[in-house]
C-alpha cells in the first residue's frame, strides 16, 4: 500500500525533472534558431527527439528494480 504512494512521488519528481529539461532544451534550440543555424521545423523536431530520449533515460534510470 505504501509502495503506491512512493511510486506516485517518484513519478511526480520525474515529471518535474522532465518539465525542467524540456524548457532547457527549448531555450537552447531557440538560441540556435536565432543564430540561423537551424530552421524552425528543425528546432521543433530536435527538441522533441532530445526530450523523448532524455525522458526515456530518466525513466530507465529511476525504474525500480523488480527483485522480489
Amino acid at each position: 500500500m505504501g509502495n503506491s504512494i512512493f511510486v506516485g512521488r517518484v513519478s511526480q519528481w520525474k515529471l518535474n525533472l522532465l518539465t525542467f529539461v524540456t524548457l532547457l532544451v527549448v531555450s537552447v534550440t531557440n538560441q540556435y534558431a536565432q543564430d540561423g543555424q537551424l530552421s524552425q521545423l528543425g528546432v521543433m523536431i530536435f527538441a522533441y527527439l532530445l526530450t523523448m530520449i532524455i525522458g526515456l533515460i530518466i525513466a530507465l534510470a529511476t525504474e525500480p528494480t523488480r527483485h522480489e
